[in-house]
């Protein structure tokens, strides 16, 4: 495993050196039909694989900046997704006094799914405490294990449009999991109760966590799966999609092994 100061600095160098040349950010405008919210500044990792793979499949989805959350009615939504590597304001605007905003804890608490991919909030706060008093320990891992082989997310056995999903294996450097500096950015803590974990760091520590929360359901991650799409390892972004989209279809009821 590479020095954590190492990975660490050179992925803050990395991204604050491509904040001037980040991909234009893509912009579904709400108009109210949408069943799902994309809260999104800026594109994860400057690429804008989140976009790419929701309208590779089909997704009715649409996008808000972080400072806009006030401003719309979030009961109207199924499901918000909340992307990688967003800048410091970001995680200011929905973990203000770090501490996740009532509105979003209300909507998966009301029934509505929330999708979390986290990596990058560590650099906002260490301290933070999000949905259902899940926190997290800052942490950088290049090998990540499967926890739950029968998870759909690994399986892939859902419906997914776009032809990107596929069952992970686990096999080696890029293939799936490993190798992606760094393939994990931290893992989770105070884990509530419900918990079922999807992945694993090479320390057996919980990288991809899903649990209900009152009628809703959290799916959550520490891995980098937009990172990994751009630069060929699609699969988990696209099966976590696929997912998410399964349970938008069920009413949130989420599934640790196996479909039904």
């Amino acid at each position: 495993m590479k020095n954590l100061d190492s990975i660490r600095n050179t992925s803050i160098d990395y991204f604050r050196g491509r904040q001037e040349k980040l991909q234009a950010l893509s912009v579904n405008t709400c108009t109210g039909n949408e069943t799902v919210l994309l809260i999104q500044d800026n594109p994860s990792w400057g690429f804008n694989s989140m976009n790419e793979e929701l309208e590779a499949q089909g997704v009715n989805f649409c996008t808000i900046s972080s400072d806009q959350i006030d401003s719309v009615n979030l009961s109207r939504f199924k499901e918000i997704i909340i992307p990688s590597a967003q800048f410091d304001n970001y995680y200011a605007n929905i973990m203000p006094n770090e501490v996740i905003l009532p509105s979003i804890e209300a909507f998966v608490r009301s029934g509505g799914i929330l999708s979390a991919n986290l990596a990058w909030v560590q650099y906002y706060s260490t301290v933070a405490t999000f949905v259902g008093g899940l926190k997290y320990q800052e942490s950088y891992t290049e090998n990540n294990n499967i926890a739950n082989s029968s998870h759909p997310i690994i399986t892939a056995a859902l419906p997914c449009f776009g032809g990107n999903c596929g069952q992970i294996i686990d096999n080696g450097y890029r293939n799936d999991l490993d190798g992606w500096n760094a393939s994990s950015h931290g893992y989770f803590t105070n884990l509530p109760i419900g918990t079922g974990v999807i992945l694993t760091d090479e320390n057996n520590n919980p990288v991809m966590i899903e649990y209900p929360y009152g009628r809703g359901r959290v799916i959550v991650t520490f891995t980098t799966p937009e990172w990994d799409y751009y630069f060929g390892g699609r699969k988990l972004l696209a099966n976590e999609l696929a997912y998410q989209s399964y349970l938008v279809r069920r009413g949130s009821r989420g599934l640790f092994v196996g479909v039904e």
